[in-house]
């Protein structure tokens, strides 16, 4: 009887979906937090949203800041990335 032959498994690139980074800015110029939201970061959106608050809350010129830095942070990154993908019992030799 004839041993399965196990073959490691693949790696396919899977493209992630492309954000636009004026959009991401502009959503953190309305909303602190709200451009890395769109961007998938929900916990960094949600941390970004709390410590503007909170420095607007203390004093005006440090949730300024904190809201530059945000607006900033929105538009930094690849708008889209090529990321692996492990896949087991690939058969086909076929790229994506």
């Amino acid at each position: 009887m004839p041993e399965e032959q196990k073959s490691a498994p693949q790696i396919v690139y899977v493209k992630h979906r492309k954000w636009n980074r004026r959009l991401a800015m502009l959503l953190s110029l309305i909303l602190p937090g709200l451009g890395q939201v769109y961007k998938g970061q929900m916990i960094n959106g949600l941390a970004w949203f709390v410590l503007t608050i909170v420095g607007y809350v203390a004093f005006i010129v440090p949730g300024l800041f904190l809201h530059i830095l945000c607006i900033l942070g929105a538009g930094r990154g690849v708008p889209h990335t090529w990321r692996p993908l492990q896949v087991s019992g690939l058969h086909s030799t076929n790229r994506i």
